[in-house]
Parts: structure tokens; C-alpha cells; sequence
């Protein structure tokens, strides 16, 4: 029996959610979001480094036999430069190629920050990558507003606090939106909207590529099993559109399906919000930007009380806390402050506080916002006291805990009637 390489598990496990998902879609008309930042590692190098911009270069790591270029800029894609080639192949092809070695870490950080500040906006947001993401938007027009407008506004506040524009495409389901916000690559526009009607007739002359479970076909085709892509000329979405379903099954086996629905604009896969460790976020945005400690380290002193009177009142503490700072020349900087004991009040935290704040006062860069942050925060351990200062009955102390413990404490007065049936 031949082994499924990975490429087919992965495939089937794709069939398998979907069927799961197909069975328990509403007929309500979704309005689905996609967020794509293009090149999101490549656009946080460029605003940490502004030297870069307009420049050729590169995401790769140079020491590594075989290195494979992660990312590249419009200059260096116009010397020929593609996503996945091998560096030394993109070296040879633009002399004036610059490599940067990737820094996985300030990505993610980066990203999770964002991803925070989207669900601020709208609880229902999916990650799907960095700088990615799905959003369900459906029935909050009341709550939020027109669906447009909602992400001019969000397009807005990522470009203020990150100079990072997103492109967004909005659909019925998650396959069309990506691909409408896709397809904003080389355009000026800020957002596609594709109405359910116009699904099926927007997909036609895109290529079959565009389909996401297309790659993984493609990747079968070096066994010979799926070139029947090219022996039966489907170069365009519309081509698929043409077949029945039981042609495609007949062509691509149980992925027949899938493609037979993702050709017509059908996609019930539903967005799942992604489940993030409770926080309380506070932050400050200055009207006009400014490098007045006294008013920095003030405002910076200000949230740090809001955020701890928060946690006090909610009974809960934290495990570490975070102070993200961004800079006139949309640079952004972050201090981290933990303790080896659970953070519950300001005082705790106070002398790396005020250390903190004269790192910060070392750099005489105007400031144009910024968030405290208590990270980890989760209910406070209760200590209760059996033994007072002032004299009580035992007895009583324990009924108490067996109050809220029902069950798992027995009483001096149950024991002993415990006591006397067993004599």
C-alpha cells in the first residue's frame, strides 16, 4: 500500500474540516473580512531601518547552505528577484541586492500586538498568518457601523500606530475575501467588496492557482498523478466552473469537491477568533508629539495606575508588565518589566519603573503614543486565615471553608457523629 506523503494528509485533513464545517453553516449572508499587510517582515525591517526604503532587498539567511530569499521588495522583484528563489541565484541576478537576516522575534511580537489592537475593534478576528487575518463582520453593522467604513476605520488606526497599510477584501466567506484582498497588490484602491451574487463571475478569469487547495494538487504532480490540470487545460477558474462536480471527482478524487465549491465562490468554513491570554490594556495618544520627560514620564505613571487600580478592582494579577512606545519617525520601542513574584499592586513594580523611564529619557525622540500593558493576568489566589489574631471557635472557620468547598470538608460536629455510629 503506497504511504500519503504530506502534502496528501494535509489535503485530506483540509477535505475533512470543510465537510465539517459545510453541515453547519447558516443561510444568513455572511459578511467575511480578509487582512493582508504584504510582506509583513520585510515592511517592519523598512520601519525599523527607513535607510532601507526604495532600496533592493531581501529576507534571508545568508549563512545557511541553500538559503532561500523569504521575502523581497518591489525594486528587487523588478530585477528579476522572486519569493523562494535561492539567494545566491537573486544575488547573481541584482548586484545591488542588500540580505537581511530575519528576526522571527520582533515579527511575532510585533504582529501579536496587532492582532490585540484588532480584537479591541472587533472580537471576531482568525490569525492566519503575521500580518494576516480573517475578520466576521456579520450582523455588527448595528453595533459598528457600515462594514466599509468600520475597516477605513481600522485601516486608519494600524496605519497610526504601526505605518503599516493593510489591504482588505470583503466577501460572503473566507475564499473570496482573501482573494479580492489579494488582488489589491498592484492596485491604489484601500478595499474590494464582492457581494455573494458576484462571487462566482469575479472568480471566472482568475487563474486556477488563486484557489488555495490548487497548491496542494500542484504539489502532487511530481508522482504524475495530478497533471491532469494541464491535460485537461484548466488554466482558469472559469475552466472548473465548466465541470460537474462528478467530473472533478472523477479527475481529482475526493478534492473534486472542494474545487467543484471553491470555483462557484462556495466556502463554509467559519472564522474562529483566536484565543488570547487575558491582559488589560490601557494607552495614551498625545495630540501634538512631544519629548517633554516631565509630560512623558507622567502619562507613562498615570497608566500604570489605571491599569493596576483595574486589576485591583477585578481581584486579579499579572505576571508581567509591558511599555510600548512609538516615536515621531514611526519607530517603535518596547520595555518589559517582570517580577519572580505575581504583580498585584503599583508599588511592587515602582524602582524598575522609574529605571525604565530614564532609559526612556535617554532618547530625545518626540513621542506620539503610548500603551501600558499587564500581561498574563488571571484570577488572584485567595488565602484564607483559619487561625485569627482574635479568638474563634475552630469549628466555625472550618464550616466556613466548607462553604465554599461543598463536600470536601467534614466539621468537628459531623465527625463526631461519625464517630459515634461507627462505635
Amino acid at each position: 500500500m503506497r504511504k500519503k506523503n504530506k502534502s496528501e494528509n494535509k489535503a485530506m485533513g483540509a477535505l475533512k474540516q470543510y465537510d465539517l464545517n459545510k453541515y453547519g453553516h447558516s443561510k444568513v449572508e455572511r459578511q467575511i473580512s480578509y487582512v493582508n499587510i504584504p510582506s509583513f517582515s520585510l515592511r517592519v525591517e523598512t520601519l525599523l531601518n527607513p535607510s532601507l526604503k526604495n532600496r533592493p532587498i531581501v529576507l534571508a539567511s545568508p549563512f545557511i547552505k541553500g538559503a532561500r530569499v523569504q521575502e523581497c521588495s518591489d525594486e528587487a522583484q523588478r530585477e528579476g528577484v522572486k519569493k523562494g528563489m535561492l539567494l545566491s541565484q537573486a544575488e547573481l541576478l541584482c548586484s545591488s541586492l542588500e540580505v537581511i537576516q530575519p528576526r522571527e522575534e520582533i515579527y511575532s511580537r510585533i504582529s501579536s500586538q496587532l492582532e490585540k489592537d484588532i480584537q479591541k475593534m472587533i472580537p471576531l478576528f482568525e490569525r492566519e498568518n503575521k500580518g494576516k487575518g480573517f475578520i466576521d463582520y456579520t450582523g455588527l453593522e448595528q453595533i459598528y457601523g457600515g462594514v466599509a467604513d468600520f475597516h477605513l476605520e481600522l485601516k486608519k488606526r494600524i496605519n497610526f500606530r504601526y505605518s503599516l497599510s493593510p489591504d482588505f477584501g470583503i466577501s460572503c466567506n473566507k475564499l473570496v475575501s482573501k482573494i479580492a484582498a489579494k488582488s489589491l497588490k498592484n492596485s491604489h484602491d484601500d478595499i474590494t467588496l464582492i457581494k455573494a451574487s458576484e462571487a462566482k463571475s469575479y472568480l471566472a478569469p482568475l487563474p486556477v492557482e488563486f484557489l488555495p487547495i490548487i497548491s496542494e494538487i500542484s504539489d502532487r504532480q511530481k508522482s504524475g498523478r495530478w497533471d491532469v490540470l494541464d491535460d485537461l487545460n484548466l488554466m482558469f477558474i472559469g475552466d472548473l466552473q465548466r465541470l460537474s462536480v462528478l467530473h472533478l471527482e472523477a479527475a481529482f478524487g475526493k478534492m473534486g469537491r472542494i474545487l467543484h465549491d471553491f470555483a462557484r465562490g462556495v466556502d463554509f468554513r467559519p472564522v474562529v477568533p483566536i484565543e488570547r491570554k487575558s491582559s488589560i490594556v490601557v494607552d495614551f495618544e498625545f495630540k501634538q508629539e512631544t519629548n517633554n520627560c516631565r509630560v512623558i514620564f507622567g502619562t507613562i505613571d498615570d497608566l500604570a495606575n489605571k491599569a493596576f487600580v483595574q486589576l485591583d478592582e477585578e481581584q486579579r494579577c499579572a505576571d508581567s508588565c509591558n511599555i510600548l512606545l512609538k516615536y515621531a519617525d514611526d519607530s517603535i520601542k518596547e520595555y518589559k518589566i517582570k517580577l519572580k513574584s505575581p504583580l498585584s499592586k503599583i508599588s511592587q513594580i515602582k524602582p524598575k519603573l522609574i529605571k525604565t523611564m530614564e532609559k526612556i529619557g535617554e532618547r530625545r525622540l518626540a513621542l506620539k503614543w503610548i500603551e501600558f500593558e499587564l500581561l498574563g493576568v488571571e484570577k488572584a489566589a485567595v488565602q484564607l486565615s483559619i487561625f485569627d489574631t482574635q479568638p474563634q471557635k475552630l469549628h466555625e472557620q472550618i464550616t466556613k471553608i466548607q462553604k465554599l468547598f461543598p463536600g470536601k470538608v467534614l466539621s468537628f460536629e459531623q465527625k463526631r457523629n461519625i464517630k459515634k455510629r461507627n462505635a
